[in-house]
């Protein structure tokens, strides 16, 4: 349906055991040819953590819906609002980044940090 038409979820969860995450996204927009994962935020600064946790979502996103192959944007969206005051294309190397960023922390949880 949503690749008919455009589509708004909202609190939708999301899980990936592979990576470890799960959580609630606030807003997810379908169209026929993107989807925009939103997270609200209270403010309207763009912070690395906050950049992180919708990326986050995004991997999740992509790895519950299997083999749909339309782009994906990151959205940071100020809560009360439409003002979108970050996004970007979760790509190749975005998705690489964030995969490293869980890497680093579960070798810091495990106590396996690169000599």
């Amino acid at each position: 349906m949503s690749k008919e038409e455009e589509i708004l979820s909202r609190e939708m969860f999301v899980i990936d055991t592979e990576n470890g995450i799960r959580g609630f996204i606030d807003a997810v927009r379908m169209t026929p040819d993107k989807i925009i994962i939103i997270d609200d935020k209270p403010g309207n600064r763009a912070y690395p953590s906050t950049i992180n946790q919708v990326r986050a979502y995004c991997l999740a996103f992509k790895n519950m819906m299997g083999n749909d192959n339309r782009t994906i944007i990151a959205a940071l969206r100020q809560r009360g609002t439409d003002n979108i005051f970050w996004s970007e294309y979760f790509n190749e190397s975005n998705e690489q980044n964030i995969r490293y960023t869980f890497n680093f922390f579960h070798r810091l949880i495990d106590d396996k940090r690169d000599p």
